[in-house]
């Protein structure tokens, strides 16, 4: 059995290699050993130091399985397994169970509680799926051997790289612009005015609330909370990137492509915090703390981009006021058992009272009217950044009164979430761009030729979509407000390291 093992996984490795179009990044397993011992989470089996590949004996059963998942993880450099979630793409190319693959995966820190390989690879056919190998093995090998992956990388380039291959049916569509016009539209005006059955809408909602299209119908209002947006612009260097990402207020990050220019941090935090974070100057980052916020959803383009952009830009908005964001602390008095109905809110989209009581959330009935009433949970869909279309960063040195415009001229040929970010002496309009790669070059152009000298960066970013919850543990019941001291502490210090 050893030998036919051993023969299989050649035979494995030199189809995935002529797949990919790598040699193997590992030594090559002089023997094939099944044996009692507890697998190592991500892998479930290892190559022990006498040059066996050691599967335990409790997955005999899917051993096929794993030795065509072994072979493609022999393309991935050892210098890769401090991220092992990198393993999963080769779990995807074996076409593991889902019991199998649920059993030896690690999972991320809860930032990254939304990372599911195997619902984004189960949208791929098989086609698509090894399309997306092809392209992500060797820039997950790349990026290993330069020492610069990191699990929000790692994710980063498997989002562009599935993006590109998940295919929309014409309901998913309808559905999108149904909620394009109208975040507020219940399923029954999504089925009248798109034309789609109601068990068509369930699956496309699940469809797209999976793949980060959409989210909602339940929202939860932050500023409610006390709470306030900042950006935080410093320089792209793996330390700096992993301090936000440890910072247990980090919304998001943009990480630009390009060298040189940098990073930007999305960041919610209490607002009585914002003043500590100008220590943060002395280490080269800029703070800016939101002050306006508008959107344009769009998932098609003109033909002519250009133009587009420029009129939209000279048209006349005299008379628009954008919506301004207004922190106020919370209406009602909120325990940790409300901030963790919140946190399951921000997870599933949508809760119930029976399903609040399967959580173990007492009085839930109670508990969910109160945060409805009180205006933090709200219900409406968000419709985010479809998939299969590039992101670009923008940020220009505009005033507030410049948002309305900003926003209508980027959103007239793609999707546009913009804001205007108020630093110290200064502001800037910031936006997140969403459009499909063939229109790319000609949006920065239109960008470059409107905005001049007042343009700070138009570049494209990685693709990450973490998941961001309320710190429960942080919440101080007899203030109503978050301790942010410490965390801010801990944020200074791992920078002046």
């Amino acid at each position: 059995m050893v030998v036919e093992s051993l023969s299989r996984f050649k035979k494995e490795l030199n189809r995935v290699v002529d797949l990919i179009g790598l040699p193997p990044a590992r030594r090559l397993p002089v023997d094939i050993v099944v044996e009692d011992f507890t697998p190592t989470p991500g892998r479930c089996s290892y190559l022990h130091e006498d040059g066996t590949l050691r599967i335990p004996t409790e997955y005999i059963i899917w051993l096929h399985v794993i030795i065509r998942k072994e072979a493609l993880s022999w393309l991935i450099p050892p210098e890769a397994d401090s991220v092992p979630q990198v393993h999963d793409i080769a779990w995807a190319y074996a076409e593991a169970p889902r019991e199998l693959w649920e059993d030896c995966r690690l999972k991320p820190r809860d930032i990254f509680y939304n990372y599911d390989p195997i619902s984004t690879f189960s949208y791929l056919s098989k086609k698509s799926k090894l399309k997306v190998l092809k392209s992500l093995v060797p820039a997950i090998r790349a990026a290993a051997l330069s020492g610069n992956l990191t699990f929000p990388i790692y994710l980063a380039l498997l989002n562009r790289f599935v993006s590109y291959e998940v295919e929309l049916t014409n309901s998913d569509m309808k559905v999108i612009d149904v909620l394009s016009d109208n975040p507020y539209a219940t399923r029954e005006e999504i089925r009248r005015k798109g034309g789609v059955s109601s068990s068509s809408i369930s699956r496309s909602l699940t469809k797209l609330r999976k793949l980060g299209y959409i989210f909602g119908p339940q929202n939860v209002y932050l500023w409610g909370l006390g709470l306030t947006v900042l950006i935080a612009s410093f320089p792209n260097q793996k330390k700096y990137r992993e301090a936000f990402w440890n910072f247990k207020f980090t919304y998001n990050m943009m990480i630009p492509i390009s060298g040189g220019l940098n990073a930007h941090a999305y960041i919610v935090l209490p607002i009585k915090g914002v003043p500590e974070m100008e220590a943060l100057r002395d280490f080269g980052v800029e703070i800016g703390v939101v002050k306006l916020t508008r959107q344009r959803l769009r998932l098609d383009h003109p033909e002519n981009v250009i133009e587009s952009m420029v009129k939209a830009y000279l048209r006349d908005y005299e008379g628009e006021v954008a919506d301004l964001v207004e922190v106020s602390e919370p209406s009602v008095r909120i325990t940790k058992q409300d901030l963790r109905i919140l946190n399951l809110v921000l997870l599933e989209g949508k809760v119930t009272s029976t399903y609040l009581a399967e959580k173990g959330i007492k009085s839930p009935k109670q508990r969910l009217n109160k945060l409805k009433r009180a205006g933090l949970i709200r219900e409406f869909y968000m419709v985010e950044f479809p998939r299969g279309m590039d992101r670009i960063f923008v940020k220009v040195r505009r005033p507030k009164e410049e948002l309305i415009r900003f926003t209508e001229t980027l959103g007239s040929v793609a999707t546009t979430i913009a804001q205007y970010a108020e630093g110290r002496g200064c502001g800037a309009c910031l936006a997140i761009v969403s459009m499909k790669p063939e229109i790319k070059g000609d949006l920065l152009r239109g960008i470059k030729l409107i905005y001049g000298d007042d343009l700070v960066i138009a570049d494209e970013v990685l693709d990450i979509h973490p998941s961001w919850y309320l710190p429960e543990e942080l919440w101080d019941e007899s203030k109503r407000a978050f301790k942010w001291e410490n965390e801010v502490e801990k944020l200074i210090k791992s920078l002046e390291r």
